[in-house]
């Protein structure tokens, strides 16, 4: 193609017709322009259709972290209502609004329950690595960034009160019971090592003490699981936004 246009332009010389060459030199200009503007064009082109493949890809790991985190939230939430009740019903039964039980079996439960705690821990490498690698930009919504930033934001809301929570249960519940309890008869099958647990337990239901410590950590719990109700709207919510970028027209 080069040569053939060499070929019109000696011809256009060679004859003298000045005009016409400035013509045709023109348009030979403008003919560069037009594949220059074409070629970028088609880098355009072929650099966003590579972005969009890739955006595709992390919404596609992103959806799969959520749906995960949804299921483990809700997991992590069933065993906080679990230890929220056992720990009510210890405080119901100290200050006589339930009777004291005498089954070995029920008491065991509610000790192992009181000093258990739960971490909502769910395994996010795509979100983490949008995260510490600046990467947030290739999510091109700007209704899904925001409902990611909202969810990491509540996110690290409830990890910090689940470790204050946590603290609180090695500090002070663990050492009391250790004090007062011996916890190695809570799986005891000899009737008088039964019977030497539920005793202890009833003696510790008439300390103030301990009574205090149950109902700071049933505090704890109803603000876990307060907070536990917001991070689930925002799992939801980045479903949402998420599915609503995969499902739109390239």
């Amino acid at each position: 193609m080069i040569k053939f246009f060499r070929h019109i332009r000696q011809g256009l010389i060679k004859e003298n017709r000045f005009s016409k060459y400035l013509l045709y030199a023109v348009g030979e200009i403008i003919l560069v322009v037009i594949g220059i503007l074409l070629a970028l064009q088609f880098n355009d082109w072929k650099d966003h259709r590579k972005n969009l493949v890739a955006e595709q890809k992390i919404l596609q790991g992103l959806l799969t972290e959520f749906e995960n985190a949804e299921f483990e939230l809700k997991g992590d939430d069933s065993m906080r209502v679990v230890i929220r009740n056992s720990v009510s019903k210890v405080l119901k039964i100290k200050n006589g609004e339930l009777s004291p039980s005498n089954d070995f079996d029920s008491i065991a439960t509610l000790l192992e329950y009181i000093k258990m705690y739960r971490f909502y821990t769910p395994s996010h490498p795509q979100l983490n690595d949008l995260q510490s690698s600046g990467k947030f930009d290739m999510v091109s919504s700007k209704a899904t960034k925001n409902a990611l930033l909202k969810y990491l934001e509540w996110w690290d809301r409830i990890s910090n009160i689940e470790k204050n929570a946590q603290n609180s249960i090695i500090n002070n519940i663990h050492p009391y019971l250790s004090q007062n309890c011996d916890l190695s008869l809570l799986s005891a099958k000899n009737l008088e090592n039964q019977e030497q647990l539920i005793s202890q337990f009833k003696t510790m239901l008439k300390d103030p003490t301990f009574g205090s410590i149950m109902r700071l950590r049933l505090e704890d719990l109803y603000t876990i699981i307060y907070y536990s109700e917001f991070l689930m709207e925002d799992i939801k919510t980045c479903q949402e936004t998420i599915l609503r970028d995969l499902n739109q027209p390239e």
